[in-house]
């Protein structure tokens, strides 16, 4: 298990986000209890008419993974901001991911 550690408004802005949602105060828009979706939501609301939300999945993991001017490639041009973590199955240790 992997685990990343980053300020959310720098990534909303790098990722074109015109604001965090006021409820959450991140990229999701809360889920109504008893509501039949399930675990959180991109929040539409927050980015230009008509952006693909699968695009934006992998916008994330690219930019959490380094790829934060979104170019596809991970170089000197990026400045990557999201810490990344391993996880250590049974004690629990991080060990970070140095890139």
């Amino acid at each position: 298990s992997r685990i990343a550690v980053y300020d959310e408004r720098v990534m909303a802005r790098d990722l074109g986000a015109r604001r965090l949602n006021a409820t959450t105060n991140s990229l999701y828009r809360p889920v109504a209890r008893g509501s039949n979706q399930a675990g959180n939501q991109i929040d539409p609301d927050l980015f230009a008419t008509g952006f693909n939300i699968d695009d934006l999945r992998q916008r994330i993991n690219r930019w959490l993974d380094g790829d934060t001017n979104n170019d596809g490639t991970i170089d000197d041009d990026d400045q990557p901001q999201a810490r990344i973590y391993l996880l250590r199955p049974g004690t629990g240790d991080l060990t970070e991911v140095l890139r």
